[in-house]
């Protein structure tokens, strides 16, 4: 698969003629996602599919969107696929991930750890271990009472009533930043059975994993479904027949 994706000048044109109301569109498409709390792996996703999803109705190419799209795998722990399947498990696991979260109750942003909480509660534990080093200065009851009031590492958030979760990476280049879980991307076919033939909660991005999947080569196209007869929507091995 060759992945062409326009940068430079083309880049300018491509963030400056979607409206508003498609799709916020980052300032770069190069732009790093910000994987530095929960909260922000969690918005970061959904927004970049979201985006994706703006792109291709407002009929840009395929390639476009496979800019928001790609950026949306980089939420994910891909450490346990191997190499040459990293593009498209992640692609696959990123919009289902999305499927899910549309079909159960939002969270509230405020319950997601962001930036600050995760600051804070680092700043917390090395307050607390400095203190337990000079335990020999505070007595019993000194001591218990640091123990009662040791604050929990902010290492993972759960997205409520799921078995999804969003954990800090504890080695390899990716260490101290956060993802969804690698166990998150093995399982999320899993998930996404589960709750498919239920109705969305709320949704920006209807229908766009069967999208994808009916969308011939790379991104997204959400003109082919509407154009295709039923018959070659059937499907073998998550492949429609006719890919």
């Amino acid at each position: 698969m060759l992945l062409l994706v326009s940068v430079g000048g083309s880049g300018a044109v491509f963030a400056s003629s979607v409206t508003s109301t498609e799709s916020a569109v980052i300032e770069s498409p190069l732009a790093p996602p910000d994987t530095s709390s929960p909260r922000a792996v969690y918005q970061g996703l959904v927004s970049a599919i979201e985006e994706a999803y703006a792109l291709a109705k407002a009929g840009r190419t395929n390639e476009e969107t496979m800019v928001p799209l790609l950026r949306a795998t980089r939420a994910l722990d891909l450490s346990e696929v191997p190499a040459d399947l990293r593009v498209s498990v992640g692609l696959e696991s990123a919009l289902l991930i999305k499927e899910v979260l549309d079909r159960i109750p939002k969270p509230s942003l405020e319950d997601i750890p962001d930036i600050e909480m995760v600051k804070q509660n680092e700043q917390d534990l090395s307050l607390m271990e400095l203190l337990g080093q000079l335990r020999a200065g505070v007595g019993e009851d000194g001591l218990e009472a640091l123990r009662q009031s040791q604050p929990q590492p902010i290492d993972q958030w759960t997205v409520p009533g799921t078995e999804m979760q969003i954990v800090k990476i504890k080695e390899g280049p990716n260490a101290g930043q956060f993802r969804f879980s690698a166990e998150t991307v093995a399982s999320v076919h899993a998930y996404y059975d589960r709750v498919k033939n239920l109705p969305y909660v709320e949704t920006s991005t209807p229908n766009i994993f069967e999208a994808y999947i009916l969308t011939p080569g790379i991104g997204l196209d959400l003109s082919w479904e509407a154009n295709l007869p039923e018959w070659v929507e059937g499907r073998y091995l998550d492949q429609t027949y006719w890919q």
